[in-house]
């Protein structure tokens, strides 16, 4: 049983992550800002209830602990024998205490936050249980094949003892104040090819690590090995090209003759990320951005600490149809 909260717990916590990995003073929490939404942008269920009685020890940050606060009382809340703690301590100084100890020492938590580089180690001292990354993966949506980036490498002997948390796990950022004066539903998909103004969708597609999430909604092979060399689908010929592809990079080009029509300055990889910031504060008319989990307290600077900001998963962005999809490493 303990295990089996541990992976719904990991569901609420991953995406309570989201709102809390950057160190800076956090207010009291007012409604949760996470949107618990799937990849095509349908509303996902609430925690599981009936859950039965079991205890878990979480490690947390400082900094983060409004957030996780906020994701333990929303298992809790439908789950009253269910009881969260929640431990205050550096990620670094909890591995040193796993490190001199063992996982049965009551300081070593449940669920922590640990380095890529110490996970075989840790696995060959059987100090990490098992979790559902597949299921975590579908909950957040935005890849093609899990297995196949960093996840993958997370996997050992048939079971995924870690979750990534890197450029692999981008979100897509929604100031709901914005949408709600612009006329629009955060709720719902945004699709790139039908936004009448540029601002609505704060795609920075001229910097490579978040461009290729456009690109990877088609499989557009920008540059992948052949043989003895490499081939790119941007080489092939246009009328042989695939219809998905084709559509894809019409829409990049719809996009990108929007934002020059309107004057504004997203595709100028000098000024693009201030005209990001500056149009999705707050009072102007900025509504989807995609972004790391680690920007949240920028975010929060933007959107009246917060209270105007809304998070999805990638998917809730899509091109030509096709939801965006996360930059694939490993």
């Amino acid at each position: 049983m303990k295990k089996y909260l541990m992976i719904i717990l990991a569901f609420v916590l991953v995406l309570a992550l989201l709102a809390g990995c950057a160190p800076k003073e956090t207010a009291e929490p007012t409604d949760p800002v996470v949107q618990p939404t799937g990849t095509q942008g349908q509303v996902e269920p609430e925690p599981p209830t009936g859950l039965e009685a079991a205890e878990i020890t979480v490690q947390v940050e400082n900094e983060w602990m409004d957030y996780y606060e906020a994701a333990a009382k929303r298992v809790t809340d439908v789950n009253s024998d269910v009881t969260i703690h929640l431990q205050e301590i550096g990620s670094f100084d909890h591995i040193g205490i796993l490190d001199e100890t063992d996982a049965n020492n009551p300081d070593v938590a449940d669920v922590f936050a640990l380095p890529a580089d110490r996970l075989t180690g840790l696995a060959g001292k059987d100090l990490l249980g098992a979790i559902d990354g597949q299921k975590i993966a579908a909950r957040l949506g935005g890849w093609s094949n899990f297995d196949d980036g960093l996840g993958g490498l997370f996997k050992l002997d048939g079971e995924y003892l870690a979750f990534p948390f890197n450029i692999e796990t981008l979100v897509v950022f929604a100031n709901v104040k914005n949408a709600e004066d612009e006329g629009i539903d955060p709720d719902q998909p945004a699709e790139l090819d039908e936004v009448e103004d540029p601002a609505h969708i704060l795609l920075p597609v001229f910097d490579a690590w978040f461009g290729v999430a456009l690109t990877n909604s088609a499989d557009i092979a920008l540059l992948e090995e052949e043989g003895d060399g490499f081939v790119s689908d941007l080489t092939t010929d246009w009328g042989a090209m695939d219809a998905d592809k084709k559509a894809a990079l019409t829409v990049l080009y719809n996009y990108w003759k929007l934002n020059y029509d309107s004057n504004a300055t997203l595709f100028d990889a000098d000024a693009g990320w201030g005209y990001i910031d500056e149009k999705f504060t707050s009072g102007n008319q900025g509504v989807f951005r995609i972004g790391g989990p680690w920007e949240t307290g920028g975010m929060k600077d933007m959107t009246d600490d917060g209270k105007d900001l809304g998070i999805y998963p990638i998917g809730q962005i899509t091109v030509a149809g096709k939801p965006l999809r996360h930059w694939q490493g490993g």
